[in-house]
This record gives structure tokens, sequence and C-alpha cells, in this order.
């Protein structure tokens, strides 16, 4: 089974953070699709694991074929996993609470969480909610890099091209955006499930599942 083929035949090119030890969903995923899949992931999520509880988390704040988002969901499955340090759930969290308050500042407090625990989806998510601050973007851009998140030279670029930074960077980042992308687009396909491949758009419409 290619674990990747199986993925994108139903995700819309969202990348889905499963751990080696919990990648069995995905042969659900292929023998049932994604009702298959989400049955099970509640069924785990009942038994007490964290990571599912976040994943469903993460599920609910992509938007549905509707265009719909559930943030309140992703507090509700999220909320304990986050009391006990769980740096994916203080992730999903970090969100939640951003998309229900639009308030930066606890979303912030909640996702510097994440981060200090070494979740680089976490720590990169940092440089958009500091923001104008130049300097902090930067360091948490750095620090993303270093722990190896593929998505740290697209978003470097993107505060580039702001022209925050000065012309030249502005310039620098507008050259370096495509191959930036494209890099990222081969990380995502080599694989899809790395916690160095997550990250959340809260402008993105596409829904999570293909029609």
């Amino acid at each position: 089974m290619n674990s990747r083929r199986v993925l994108f035949k139903y995700f819309n090119y969202y990348p889905l953070f499963i751990p080696e030890q919990s990648r069995k969903v995905l042969v659900v995923l292929a023998q049932k699709g994604p009702p298959g899949m989400m049955l099970e992931l509640e069924r785990l999520a009942s038994l007490g694991s964290v990571w599912a509880c976040a994943t469903l988390g993460y599920l609910a704040l992509l938007p549905s074929l509707l265009g719909v988002r559930d943030p309140k969901r992703a507090v509700d499955l999220c909320s304990k996993g986050a009391a006990d340090d769980d740096p994916y759930s203080l992730y999903i969290l970090a969100w939640a609470q951003f998309l229900l308050t639009n308030d930066r500042v606890p979303a912030a407090e909640t996702m510097l969480r994440s981060s200090q625990r070494g979740f680089a989806p976490a720590t990169l998510a940092m440089a958009a909610f500091v923001w104008p601050n130049t300097q902090l973007t930067l360091r948490f851009i750095d620090e993303a890099t270093r722990l190896g998140h593929k998505g740290a030279l697209v978003v470097r670029c993107g505060f580039f091209r702001t022209g925050r930074f000065g012309i030249v960077r502005k310039i620098i980042g507008y050259a370096m955006t495509p191959l930036a992308r494209l890099r990222f687009a081969i990380a995502l396909w080599r694989n899809p499930f790395s916690d160095k491949m997550l990250s959340f758009v809260s402008t993105d419409q596409r829904p999570a599942l293909r029609a």
C-alpha cells in the first residue's frame, strides 16, 4: 500500500501528522475511506489516545466540503491533552482559540507552550503570532528551520515579501518563493505524515477532503 497515494486520494494536499506507531489508520483509510478513518480515530480517542484526539481536532479546524470549520469541537477534543502539556494538543488548541476569539494573545501563550516543547509546527506558527515584531519573527523562523520544519523557507520568503525587512530581502523573498514552494511540495509528497510538514493556515479555504 502506498500510504501517500492513499492520503492524497482523499485529502486535498493537506499534511496529516501520523506517528509511525499510529499509521494503521491509513489501512483503514484505504479500505473504508474517510468515514472509516474517522470512526477509527473516534475509537482510539475514546480509548484515551491523545494523538487521535488532536488529529480529530486538526480535522475539525480544516474547512469541510461546505467550507465550515469547527474550532469549538477542536477545543473540546484537545483541552485534556493540552492540560497534560502534549505539544500537538497545545498546537491545535492554540489555533482553535484564535479562530474562536480572533485574539492573538491567549492563542500565542498556548502556542508558545507547544513551541517550548520542541514542536516545530508551533515554533513556525509563533513567527506569525509575534508579527510585526520582525526580530522575534526571524528568531522563530530560524528556530523552526533548526528543528527541521520543511515550511520554514516558504514562511521566511512570505515575510520578506512584505518589505518590512528592507528592499534587498524583499527582492530575495520574491526570487526565492518559487524554489521554496517547490521544495515544500517535494517534501510533502515524500512524507506528508511528519510533524515537520504540519502547518495550518487560518485563511486557507480548500476543503480538507476532495469532493
